[in-house]
C-alpha cells in the first residue's frame, strides 16, 4: 500500500487564499480612485482639446480665405439657435460677418455636446474671426471659457481668448482660471 504524504499535496491553503485576496482587495481599494481622477482628467482634456481645436481652426481658415469665420452654439448642428455652448457647436464661413450662419454659408465643422459644462460670459452663444485672424466684435479684453464637472463649484480649466484670437490654456494655479461655474453640464 502506498502512503500518501503531505510531500505530494499540490494547491493552496484556505489561509493563503484568504491572505491573497484580502492583499488583491487592498490593491484595488488604493488603485480605484486614481482611475476614476483619470478618467475625469481624460474627460476634461477632451472637452477642453474640442474647444481649442475649433478656434484653431476658425481662426485659420479665416486668414487663409481671408474671409471672416464664426463659431456659435448650435444644438442642431445646421444653424445658430443656441445660446448655450453646453448644446455643441459649429464652425463656418461667415459671409456677412453677423455671426449667424445662413444656409448659402458653407460648415466647416460641427461639435458635438461636451461632456463638461462650457460657459463664457463674454461670448453668449457665438464669437467670430476677422479675415486677419483676430477677433471680431469682441471686447477689449478678450473673453474667456471655463469648463465645469457636474457639482464643481470652481472651473476645473479656463480658456483664455484675447482680443488678437490665439486661445491659451491657463494654469489651473492662475487666479483668473477659478471662476465660478454655473448649473453644470446638462
Amino acid at each position: 500500500m502506498r502512503r500518501i504524504g503531505r510531500d505530494n499535496q499540490q494547491g493552496f491553503t484556505l489561509g493563503e487564499l484568504l491572505a491573497t485576496l484580502a492583499i488583491a482587495g487592498i490593491g484595488l481599494a488604493l488603485a480605484v480612485p486614481g482611475l476614476q481622477s483619470l478618467g475625469h482628467n481624460n474627460s476634461q482634456a477632451a472637452a477642453v482639446n474640442q474647444l481649442v481645436g475649433s478656434l484653431h481652426l476658425a481662426r485659420s481658415e479665416a486668414i487663409t480665405r481671408n474671409r471672416p469665420v464664426s463659431l456659435c452654439a448650435s444644438s442642431t448642428g445646421t444653424d445658430c439657435n443656441s445660446r448655450d455652448w453646453n448644446d455643441g457647436w459649429i464652425v463656418f464661413i461667415d459671409e456677412d460677418g453677423n455671426q449667424l450662419r445662413d444656409p448659402t454659408e458653407a460648415l466647416l465643422a460641427r461639435m458635438p455636446p461636451p461632456e463638461l459644462a462650457v460657459a463664457s460670459p463674454e461670448f453668449a452663444g457665438a464669437l467670430g474671426y476677422a479675415a486677419d485672424g483676430r477677433l471680431q466684435d469682441a471686447p477689449a479684453g478678450g473673453g474667456s471659457f471655463a469648463f465645469c464637472a457636474a457639482g464643481a463649484v470652481a472651473a476645473g480649466r479656463v480658456v483664455r481668448l484675447p482680443a488678437s484670437g490665439l486661445p491659451v490654456l491657463l494654469a489651473p494655479s492662475h487666479e483668473a482660471a477659478r471662476p465660478a461655474c454655473g448649473d453644470g453640464p446638462k
